[in-house]
């Protein structure tokens, strides 16, 4: 087809009407039917969620309003039933002073329908309003009267008839009358008309359109408006809503009408179904209900949908128009925003009216506070909320007043104000660190700015968060340390044994030797570094043994008073009945010696002082362990060294677990003592704490858990005298050049070595027939598997074959920082001698 006939077409159908209903269908038309879907699902939805928002909040309000009637009723009652004045005119039977007490109780509850007073047999002695027929009659049958002579406490009774007439049904609050010895002299109660507890349902706020239903705690309707308290009440308790709040549940359902009843007969057209809310009134096992016809909420969504619907007609022809479609859709999303807005300020009304949260909830006004409950007390110390209200909230309750004016500042400019982080002073002095969140209100009597605020007790949490930070910090280091001194160990092994291999070589006249000792001592130095960067990182191999911290402490005085000098006081008080605990013994040693040490050094600069070590049993409890991260709770034996030296500030204490940190002098310590100390207990399943003030000295506490065995006693590593031998050993190393060191050290001994680089070449040399192997050297980190894996392995192929293992670390989950016993394990870096002796005493055992 020509080009130009394509453009010709193309012009046409651009100019044409078809071009013009294209273009409204897709720019207009399609992304109209799209929002008006969305739009039409989301106010639905919102229209439902704020029916049931309300209809909990209204649920919620009516159970408060039947709890606190009744709680101002026990404690009238309870006032006259406490009074001495009013017992001892009792016991004289003054009945016609106890019948102006009653008429006075009456005309302050005015809510109630009688006052009375029976005798402990249960006889009516005192009634108000005066009905004489009902006086000396006994109403011990009565529910009330049972619950009040069995528990000794205020009894709410279930639904009953009254005698005298019309004999409409009621309620009773009954208190006991005790005497000073605590004996039942007489029960006071008050009763109260159904309807007039259903008078109470019309003054909850925006019940309006809603039915509000109590129930007694056998489901029967004993309160709604508009109630027949003349007919016996409404049997509920097959209802679903009612079988929920009666279990002591809360929650807001659709309830719909089946399509045929329980009989199979189909129901008549025109039944409603309804949005119902629940709550119990746990206080004495009712529940209230509340219903919303279901007709009631989607007739709101009906007239929303015809309101779109218009509302799309209207965009429609705007869209034609062209320019107002923009405005229209922006004033509608105004109007939603404020519905948004509304719904929220009414959820947080109603929020703000529940006094038993957990969370402390108060209001403030310029200087004082306007309301406070209880969990706000308790939070800060006060006995009770009157104790708070009396204080002045800016100058008695902020740390820093400049907190309250930024909270207000913030409100009066109106910027949001969630999650502000205070300090607030406590009744004892100390402060306490608060999370508040909520908003300002203008008070309708004064018209001033008040807050409602809602707080949150966050002084645990970043306490908490603090020790969090620092053991990330401290572990951090402590991989790296870790990675470090595996890869170095290697190498310091190579350097050794070398160094042991050339100082054989050499007559003892030889010059080179005193070079090549020097050599050896510098590694010996750097494998000394290792272990302590080991220690730090919890990743050294310890030997734990069943052992006494006491027996530890005495086993090493004479170590002690040699290192500290004549001018430190040496001082115990050690537990001689302290319990066992499960540790390493010569790492045990080198806590007890580091600590020691850097004690002395504390006291050096006051020319001396005092050193106590103490060994005693503790229990931690919940409490302690809440306040330091990763301790255990139970038993634990403590061993405590405290010296009276310098003492330390706050920021040195945050540092001084960590490595070469010092507060010495740089040629007189490495800084890498006390995180030795504090991986030692790590790894030992212990904690380390301190406590230090300025010029009052230091403590430091380990605790380590407690053990119900024995001490062991120690196992000699002398097992061989001969270290050469003929056996064959399969030797499995990935290091190249520990592998060849390790290779001539065994060979140069008598033994027949079989070498392997990975775990796969060491599986078919065991294999092999004609190699009948003694012993399996192996590392335990190879790349294809790891030592315990390989050993296992090999075991299952000739279980006769001794197994002994090499490792400067060990990540292995069988042997993660401890052995169970030295025997089978040689750790990195080693000597010739260290090599065969563990060789021979492997093989021999």
């Amino acid at each position: 087809m020509p080009e130009s006939s394509i453009r010709g077409r193309l012009r046409w159908i651009s100019e044409s009407p078809l071009s013009l209903y294209l273009t409204v269908l897709v720019l207009i038309v399609l992304p109209l039917v799209i929002f008006s879907v969305r739009t039409d699902r989301h106010e639905s939805e919102q229209i439902i969620r704020q029916e049931m928002s309300s209809s909990e909040n209204v649920t919620t309000l009516a159970s408060m309003l039947i709890e606190e009637h009744f709680r101002q009723s026990i404690v009238l009652l309870e006032s006259y039933a406490k009074d001495p004045e009013f017992q001892g005119e009792w016991q004289r039977h003054a009945i016609d002073t106890v019948n102006r007490h009653m008429e006075l109780a009456h005309s302050l509850q005015s809510d109630s329908s009688l006052f009375s007073v029976y005798g402990p047999d249960g006889t009516m002695r005192s009634i108000a309003p005066m009905d004489a027929t009902l006086i000396g009659q006994s109403f011990a049958y009565r529910d009330w009267y049972k619950g009040v002579t069995k528990q000794g406490k205020p009894y709410v009774s279930e639904v009953y008839r009254t005698r005298a007439a019309p004999q409409t049904l009621a309620v009773a609050v009954a208190v006991p009358i005790k005497d000073t010895q605590g004996k039942l002299i007489g029960i006071i109660a008050a009763a109260y008309s159904l309807d007039r507890i259903s008078q109470w349902l019309s003054e909850v706020p925006e019940s309006a359109g809603r039915t509000i239903v109590v129930v007694d705690q056998r489901g029967r309707m004993i309160a709604t408006p508009g109630i027949d308290v003349t007919a016996p009440p409404a049997d509920l308790s097959s209802h679903t809503a009612v079988k929920k709040v009666l279990a002591g549940e809360t929650g807001t359902y659709e309830f719909k009408q089946p399509e045929t009843s329980s009989t199979g007969k189909k129901n008549p057209h025109g039944r409603e179904n309804y949005f119902i809310s629940y709550r119990p009134i746990s206080a004495f096992g009712w529940g209230v209900l509340t219903y919303v016809p279901s007709s009631t909420v989607y007739g709101r969504i009906s007239e929303m949908r015809r309101q779109n619907v218009i509302f799309a007609v209207n965009l429609l022809l705007l869209a034609v128009v062209g320019s107002l479609l923009i405005g229209y859709l922006s004033k509608r999303q105004q109007k939603l925003k404020q519905q948004l807005e509304a719904l929220s300020y009414s959820e947080g009304r109603y929020r703000s009216l529940l006094d038993n949260a957990t969370l402390g909830i108060f209001r403030s006004a310029q200087h004082g506070f306007v309301y406070a409950n209880e969990s706000m007390a308790k939070m800060l110390g006060y006995d009770s909320v009157a104790e708070l209200l009396a204080l002045d909230v800016e100058k008695e309750l902020f740390v820093d007043p400049a907190d309250r004016r930024k909270i207000r500042e913030k409100y009066e400019a109106g910027a949001p104000f969630v999650f502000e982080e205070v300090r607030f002073k406590r009744k004892n002095g100390s402060t306490i660190n608060l999370r508040l969140s909520g908003r300002s209100v203008r008070s309708p009597l004064t018209g001033e700015l008040e807050f409602e605020l809602l707080t949150e007790d966050i002084s645990e949490r970043r306490a908490l968060e603090a020790q969090l930070r620092q053991a990330q910090k401290m572990d951090a280091i402590g991989r790296l340390a870790g990675g470090v001194s595996h890869d170095f160990n290697n190498l310091l092994t190579v350097i050794t044994g070398y160094t042991d291999l050339a100082l054989e070589s050499l007559e003892a006249e030889d010059p080179l030797r005193s070079e090549l000792q020097e050599v050896k001592n510098a590694a010996q130095r750097a494998s000394t570094l290792t272990r302590q960067l080991l220690a730090f990182s919890r990743r050294q191999l310890l030997e734990p043994r069943v052992l006494n911290l006491t027996t530890v402490v005495e086993r090493i005085h004479g170590m002690l008073r040699r290192l500290l000098g004549e001018n430190i006081q040496l001082q115990y008080k050690l537990d001689p009945q302290l319990g066992s605990v499960r540790a390493d013994p010569g790492q045990m040693d080198q806590v007890v010696v580091n600590l020691a040490v850097n004690a002395r050094d504390a006291m050096q600069a006051q020319g001396g002082g005092r050193l106590m070590i103490e060994t005693s049993n503790v229990v931690i409890d919940q409490a302690y362990a809440r306040e330091h991260l990763n301790v255990k709770t139970g038993p634990h034996v403590m061993l405590s060294v405290s010296d009276s030296g310098s003492g330390m500030d706050a920021e040195t204490i945050a540092q001084i677990f960590e490595p070469f940190f010092t507060t010495k002098l740089s040629e007189q310590g490495t800084g890498l003592g006390l995180s030795t100390v504090y991986g030692i207990v790590q790894q030992s399943g212990g904690h380390i704490g301190v406590e230090s003030q300025v010029g009052r000295g230091t403590s430091f506490k380990v605790y380590l858990p407690r053990v119900e065995e024995e001490p062991q006693r120690g196992t000699s590593l002398e097992t061989a005298t001969l270290l050469r031998g003929k056996e064959t050993i399969l030797l499995v190393e990935d290091e190249d050049a520990v592998r060849e060191l390790t290779r001539q050290i065994l060979h140069r001994a008598g033994y027949n070595v079989l070498t392997a680089d990975t775990a796969s070449r060491a599986l078919e040399l065991a294999r092999e027939p004609e190699d009948k192997i003694d012993l399996l050297l192996t590392d335990m980190i190879l790349q294809e598997m790891t030592g315990s894996d390989l050993a296992q392995y090999v075991h299952h192929l000739a279980p006769q074959i001794h197994v002994l293992f090499m490792s400067g670390y060990t990540a292995d989950s069988a042997f993660i920082g401890k052995v169970d016993s030295h025997l089978n394990l040689l750790q990195k870096p080693f000597t010739s001698e260290q090599l065969l002796r563990k060789v021979r005493t492997a093989l021999d055992h």
